[in-house]
């Protein structure tokens, strides 16, 4: 889709973040497994605490509900809204 960035922050037209891909690690110039910021991210974290909350992060060797706990974050994690 061209993914061309304006501002950064700012809205893009698709943004997929890929969190995890099994317990991969990886790191190129295009991907980074896992995501690299996602344990400083309570609107990442919340959702994925319902769904994996014992999934642990290869690299850091923690589980969702861990994370979770550590982190930082103020930011609400907001439910989804559909836009129908």
């Amino acid at each position: 889709m061209g993914r061309v960035r304006i501002q950064k922050w700012g809205q893009r037209l698709i943004d997929i973040d890929i969190l995890y891909y099994d317990d991969i690690i990886w790191e190129s110039d295009q991907l980074t497994l896992p995501h690299p910021h996602l344990q400083e991210r309570n609107f990442v974290l919340a959702p994925l605490l319902d769904i994996a909350p014992d999934l642990v992060h290869p690299r850091l060797k923690k589980t969702t509900r861990e994370l979770k706990g550590l982190c930082n974050d103020a930011l609400p994690a907001l439910p989804f809204q559909s836009e129908e």
